[in-house]
């Protein structure tokens, strides 16, 4: 086996048949949600799930999370930070390497810019389901069948096409 695999794809490879099996079940899901949505118009308890995610409430532990994150994330107190790491380095070890913390900082800046973009496309993928159940086009249910059938087609394409794209490199 190439031993340049990254791990998923090695584990894809040596569990091929369980990947290929739950690709299938995804895929059966698919119909099932169809089935139940065509006699009860929807799954039960959508109208409530819906109603949380237009109102949510604050006293969730998700509110103080995001809190938590809000603070880290501050500007004002990032450049607190960094402020106070370069002031010790500067004292402690010199000019010299106080300039790196300012050096580190275009990283961690440029680091943040990546995640900035990696952030924005993944709320596109994972965010257009439940923006479509807020805005009314589709029930949670139809959501999910959604995500579950490009869960299914992603899972088959990688269990086929793997082994395939490790032939050919080799």
């Amino acid at each position: 086996m190439n031993s340049r695999l990254l791990p998923l794809d090695r584990w894809l490879l040596e569990n091929r048949r369980s990947a290929l099996i739950l690709a299938a079940a995804l895929a059966a899901f698919v119909p099932i949600c169809w089935i139940v949505i065509q006699a009860n118009g929807s799954f039960p308890d959508d109208d409530g799930l819906v109603s949380w995610m237009r109102h949510p409430h604050p006293s969730q532990p998700f509110a103080f999370v995001a809190h938590v994150f809000a603070l880290l994330g501050n500007p004002i107190v990032a450049c607190l930070s960094v402020a106070l790491v370069w002031v010790l380095v500067d004292r402690l070890l010199g000019p010299r390497y106080g300039i790196l913390v300012f050096a580190a900082v275009g990283v961690v800046a440029f680091n943040a810019l990546l995640k900035t973009i990696l952030v924005a496309i993944l709320l596109l993928i994972l965010g257009m389901g439940p923006f479509r159940v807020i805005d009314g086009a589709h029930w949670p249910s139809e959501v999910l069948a959604g995500y579950a059938l490009g869960l299914a087609w992603t899972i088959m394409v990688l269990a086929i096409g793997l082994p395939w794209a490790t032939s050919q490199s080799a």
